[in-house]
């Protein structure tokens, strides 16, 4: 029988990972452009990051749902995500786990919102 050796942040890893495999699709994360974790691949500089929070206007393109889907919360009240519709800083989303928002607006050709590990997370690039 081999022995293995694991650090306790990979003991962490492999135990939030079954936990997330259990729960995906019924856990969700709320967020806004101003709380949102920024992942920046082409667009690095912390003043566009700062424009996106404070005045940022991004089209969904697309979007995968799971669980009990995708929900903004806006100027008309809490409507299910569609094709089209506006995310302002002010848009509040719910996004289950396994879900993602494919957006584009302000420079960005395409990025997306996904559900992070510390909250929502903005990434300016989908390869």
């Amino acid at each position: 029988m081999k022995k293995y050796i694991f650090t306790e942040s990979q003991i962490k890893k492999i135990i939030d990972s079954q936990i997330n495999e259990q729960t995906m699709g019924s856990t969700v994360q709320k967020g806004n452009l101003s709380t949102m974790q920024y992942n920046m691949v082409n667009n690095k500089d912390p003043k566009f990051v700062d424009q996106i929070k404070k005045q940022g206007k991004l089209q969904v393109t697309n979007f995968e749902e799971s669980g009990k889907g995708i929900f903004l919360k806006g100027e008309k009240g809490v409507v299910k995500i569609s094709k089209g519709q506006i995310i302002t800083p002010q848009t509040e989303i719910t996004l289950p786990m396994s879900s993602r928002i494919f957006i584009s607006g302000m420079g960005i050709s395409q990025g997306e919102i996904t559900y992070g590990q510390n909250g929502l997370e903005f990434t300016d690039y989908v390869a």
